[in-house]
């Protein structure tokens, strides 16, 4: 039986070294029918060069120039150009092992699902972890508190093209955040491999670590991807059967943004407000979040790093409680002001 062909899609800004060694993660694959494209989005470094000479080299490689548009245009043009039944997205940073391809290509394949999660392996400077297992097969309307301990990017999975969409809202950071969670308990059947072939590597100048972790500057990247997942939930009737995971979701992220508060330079009474903040827009959303599951059994089934984070944050609110309630909007205004004090 012929090999279906599998489209692998880099999205690129400005990762000259790192695009390289992806590509070639890539091109050692053992399943040979792939196609790899490339979307350099705007970079100003010599990333577009670097990827021309290995164009040149390997038939199976394509490359888009576009202007800086962002991770998710990028990707976006990256489907409009592909042909394989089914989709990969490597991040330009990142890895694969040799034969991730082939081995989700065989959970696809085997679970009859529209989407298989690879088991990630991350390495953050002197940490290196690995990730959660996961059963073979999962019906998220079944199991669903699998759903908000899931990676949330849409790297280290497999697709089906005729099943996958991707929204595009306008965000700087944390674009899967706003679509993922309810993209995937849209598809309900999931599976998983649980090889470790996925490699998550930091870069220095990550977008992630300039708009999202510790620069408190920028809570809209975190507060208005969660507004929007939460009203796709929402308007496609999906938020009473998934309350109490898309709780979990926003719990998991504002305890996140509670840590790099805490660890700021900021003086103490300067910090409360600010996290004050962040648990009225949580109490606004769901104001039986206390009662929360996964925050009642200390982030059971939680990936090693987030289960640290959920549980420190956790214990650093202890002292300090709110009813006061506060939209997205009003959140952010509020959070901006404190830090202007």
């Amino acid at each position: 039986m012929k090999m279906k062909l599998v489209s692998i899609i880099i999205p690129v800004y400005n990762r000259e070294k790192m695009v390289v060694e992806a590509i070639n993660s890539c091109l050692k694959q053992d399943y040979q029918n792939i196609e790899i494209i490339v979307i350099n989005d705007g970079s100003t470094d010599k990333t577009k060069e670097n990827v021309e000479i290995m164009q040149e080299q390997y038939q199976n490689i394509s490359l888009i120039n576009q202007e800086n548009q962002g991770v998710t245009k990028a990707r976006m043009e990256g489907l409009k150009h592909a042909n394989g039944e089914y989709v990969v997205f490597l991040d330009s940073d990142d890895l694969i092992n040799k034969n991730y391809v082939s081995s989700l290509v065989s959970t696809l394949e085997e679970t009859k699902t529209p989407v298989a999660l690879a088991r990630r392996y991350q390495i953050m400077g002197p940490l290196h972890l690995l990730y959660n297992k996961y059963p073979s097969f999962m019906d998220l309307l079944e199991a669903k508190h699998y759903l908000p301990t899931f990676w949330v990017g849409v790297n280290s999975k497999i697709y089906e093209r005729k099943s996958l969409e991707l929204l595009d809202f306008g965000l700087k950071a944390n674009e899967d955040l706003a679509f993922n969670y309810y993209d995937l308990a849209k598809k309900r059947y999931v599976g998983c491999n649980n090889k470790a072939i996925y490699t998550q590597r930091a870069a220095k100048n990550s977008l992630a670590k300039d708009l999202i972790f510790g620069n408190l500057d920028h809570i809209d990247n975190t507060i208005n991807p969660l507004e929007i997942e939460y009203n796709l939930f929402n308007e496609n009737d999906m938020l009473k059967e998934y309350n109490e995971e898309l709780e979990t979701v926003f719990i998991k992220n504002i305890f996140e943004r509670i840590f790099n508060i805490w660890i700021s330079k900021y003086p103490k009474e300067k910090k409360e407000e600010l996290i004050i903040c962040l648990l009225k827009y949580l109490n606004f959303h769901f104001p039986n979040w206390l009662m929360n599951n996964a925050y009642l059994t200390n982030f059971k089934g939680f990936p090693l790093d987030y289960k640290f984070y959920e549980n420190l944050s956790a214990f650093l609110i202890r002292n300090i409680s709110t009813n006061e309630v506060s939209g997205c909007e009003e959140t952010i205004n509020d959070f901006n002001n404190i830090l202007r004090k």
